[in-house]
């Protein structure tokens, strides 16, 4: 099976799906897109057809190619406007400049089709007392630009749990338009005009991350029983929905084990608390899931997968109060 990961480069400690090429820390935004390998182009081309020899244009039909290698990514209409990767990885330099962000991954998806980069938002926290057990969190900022028909640009806040390196995507707020979670900008749209509304969107992480840590501590702080986890856990599987089925959900009995036995399960701000029963859906979401380790990158991030662990933080926070 092909991978996933098409190319990946990598700053800092091994990544969690432990994908890539090791890279300097230090590196800017474009230096990042050429270590990744994805600092190739798309154009879109009109599509022809044979009619008795005779090559016809298709009205309206286009494909997305990529130069380099002339590989067919997706078929658009005549509104989609390629979003170039460089345009993308322009889009983080101011802010690596004035010294916000820092490149933390970046690469190619599923042959070309989704690039994406996560670049270190730089206000790293710590979860509870800390002490000699440290529960550290560090949180980031995420683009994902597909190349693909129907799926648009995605930016979004995700934090990370450093021992198990859960991700732990969160709302960035009403003040976006789009969805609740994220910003995000359509292929029919202009990127020079979108970008100005995209930038909001840092001083929103930033502000995310002290909201975020609030909620993360108290959760730590909010012992949990026994039971009501268990319910907790059913009510993220969304057990409830089907009544008649026999068997209980797969993840289930891994959620449980997770608990227990998970990375950082057994740390204080983890053990009988809120946030080590998030942290357990989250591990076995981000880590026990997907064909393989380059399949599950994408799902921790965007999809069922990605609501998945929304549906537990709110639930889990929820119930924390």
């Amino acid at each position: 099976m092909a991978h996933m990961v098409e190319t990946m480069a990598y700053a800092g400690a091994t990544p969690w799906h432990g994908l890539g090429d090791k890279v300097d820390n230090k590196m800017t935004p474009a230096q990042m897109m050429a270590a990744s390998k994805a600092d190739w182009t798309v154009s879109k081309r009109p599509i022809h057809f044979d009619s008795k020899g005779k090559m016809v244009q298709i009205p309206g039909q286009y494909a997305i190619v990529r130069d380099t290698d002339e590989s067919m990514l997706t078929m658009v209409g005549s509104t989609y406007k390629p979003i170039q990767n460089e345009q993308m990885f322009d889009f983080f330099t101011k802010f690596t400049k004035a010294g916000h962000m820092t490149m933390e991954t970046a690469g190619s998806l599923a042959g070309g089709k989704y690039v994406w980069a996560l670049a270190r938002v730089g206000k790293d926290f710590k979860i509870g007392t800390g002490g000699k057990k440290p529960d550290n969190v560090a949180p980031f900022l995420l683009i994902l630009s597909p190349h693909v028909h129907g799926k648009a640009l995605v930016m979004q806040y995700t934090a990370i749990r450093v021992v198990c390196w859960n991700t732990l995507n969160m709302a960035l707020g009403s003040m976006l338009k789009g969805s609740k979670h994220a910003f995000k900008m359509s292929h029919s749209a202009k990127w020079e005009v979108e970008k100005d509304e995209a930038e909001k969107v840092l001083g929103i992480a930033m502000a995310q991350t002290e909201e975020f840590k609030d909620a993360s501590n108290l959760m730590a702080k909010t012992k949990a029983k026994k039971e009501d986890v268990e319910a907790f856990f059913k009510r993220v599987l969304r057990v409830e929905l089907f009544p008649d089925k026999k068997k209980s959900p797969v993840m289930l009995p891994k959620f449980r084990a997770a608990l227990e036995k998970a990375p950082g399960a057994t740390l204080p701000s983890a053990a009988g608390t809120w946030w080590g029963a998030l942290n357990a859906v989250t591990y076995v979401v981000d880590h026990e899931t997907g064909v393989s380790r380059d399949t599950a990158l994408r799902g921790a991030w965007i999809g069922n997968h990605a609501q998945t662990k929304r549906r537990a933080l709110s639930l889990a926070l929820e119930l924390a109060k």
